[in-house]
């Protein structure tokens, strides 16, 4: 395959990346909502660990600081 099939893939791949993370940040948004009416926190530090470990046990080509920084990201991304 050209080098152009291969870009047209990871084209591909960073729309769907990106269709997903706009969906995560509605539904993180919902959540908000849902815990603003019955006053809870926002952050809950166990909850994003055990999302954190779920990631890093899943992954075989991503490293855990790999998992750990872009899942940070998202996850911060996603309360803004």
């Amino acid at each position: 395959m050209s080098l152009q099939i291969y870009r047209n893939k990871i084209d591909k791949i960073d729309n769907d990346i990106l269709d997903l993370l706009e969906r995560r940040k509605l539904f993180s948004k919902i959540i908000s909502k849902i815990k603003a009416k019955k006053n809870l926190p926002l952050t809950d530090l166990e909850r994003e660990d055990k999302i954190l470990h779920r990631l890093k046990s899943k992954s075989t080509k991503f490293k855990d600081s790999q998992i750990d920084s872009m899942f940070q990201n998202i996850i911060q991304s996603c309360k803004e």
